[in-house]
């Protein structure tokens, strides 16, 4: 008696020592988000308990879709016009910023074709008239296509704003002059602009900066499960803080510093992009993005979003920007 006593104490003993099960996290994202790769390898995640699957997407806007129906739990990627329309209903929720272009580091550069800047187009105030791709309508170059009509007081109905779905069939058109200007990422457009066959103007940040990204999820989501939706932007945050603090470094050429730590996290995004792939370093090196510090939401310019896709008829009435913004995750 007394030895199974002894045997159920040890028992006891041993179960409470076992870690809890970490709990599964499904994120869906597109391609390249660097932070999400640097917590799950470095355990950032699953330092809160959480077991991440990376769910993979083509466009935003099925990201917005599967977090709204349940298909994942989070998403982290670019806001669009049908990301609105879900949260302005009262399902998503935006729980942490992701990129905000910076003079140093961008996403997205003009560029119009050779035939139409030999015809003098030569900026996006001459744009009325003339014919402007995007990938969808009410994609994120659509809405900075909207802030640069705000900007120079045209009507965006004064240009032939043609959806194209991708970014290289939008590309593909202006090199044939059946565009005339389209604002899309400089390692995407680099061909055609070797080629000549496109001329690239400046980039948007020259103009202004909008917060494009951002990680979301569902209201019921937030309501079954804080702490998950707590972990995930506590990991989240601190690969952001790790990836500005390695990667924004230059050495004295200009260029991004390669040491021991850059090497690291070239390492982990290359499990994920660019596998095997000879010239991978400089591939994502070239691309660097800048992500808003503590994952910060920039209230100022989700509302304007909010109130141009209004305007343009793509969203219902939003009665307040915390409709839509949940910041309570993020650091204090």
């Amino acid at each position: 008696m007394k030895l199974l006593s002894v045997f159920g104490a040890l028992l006891g003993l041993a179960l409470a020592a076992t870690p809890a099960a970490a709990e599964k996290l499904r994120i869906g994202t597109l391609t390249g988000q660097y932070p999400i790769y640097i917590a799950i390898e470095k355990d950032y995640f699953r330092e809160k308990g959480l077991d991440v699957e990376i769910v993979e997407f083509q466009g935003a806007q099925p990201v917005a879709v599967a977090v709204a129906s349940g298909d994942i739990d989070i998403g982290v990627t670019a806001f669009t016009a049908g990301f609105y329309n879900l949260a302005a209903q009262g399902v998503l929720k935006i729980v942490a910023g992701a990129t905000k272009d910076n003079a140093d580091y961008y996403t997205n550069v003009i560029y119009v074709s050779k035939k139409a800047y030999d015809g003098g187009l030569k900026s996006v105030e001459q744009l009325p008239g003339k014919v402007f791709g995007t990938t969808q309508a009410g994609s994120s170059t659509h809405l900075t296509l909207g802030k640069f009509a705000d900007l120079y007081k045209f009507d965006i109905k004064s240009v032939d704003v043609r959806p194209m779905q991708t970014e290289p069939a939008s590309l593909a058109a202006l090199s044939t002059g059946q565009l005339d200007m389209v604002i899309t990422r400089p390692e995407v457009a680099a061909s055609f602009v070797d080629s000549g066959t496109i001329v690239r103007l400046r980039p948007v940040v020259d103009y202004f900066a909008l917060q494009f990204s951002g990680a979301f999820t569902s209201q019921s989501f937030i309501g079954k499960n804080p702490k998950a939706v707590e972990g995930f932007v506590a990991g989240y945050v601190k690969a952001i803080g790790e990836y500005n603090a390695v990667f924004h470094r230059k050495g004295p050429d200009g260029k991004p510093l390669k040491d021991g730590r850059t090497r690291e996290l070239l390492d982990i995004a290359q499990k994920y992009v660019f596998k095997n792939q000879p010239d991978a370093d400089e591939k994502i090196l070239s691309s660097i993005r800048n992500y808003v510090p503590n994952g910060a939401v920039d209230a100022a310019d989700i509302a304007w979003q909010l109130d141009w896709y209004k305007r343009m008829g793509f969203i219902d009435d939003v009665k307040a920007l915390s409709d839509v913004v949940n910041a309570s995750f993020l650091p204090k």
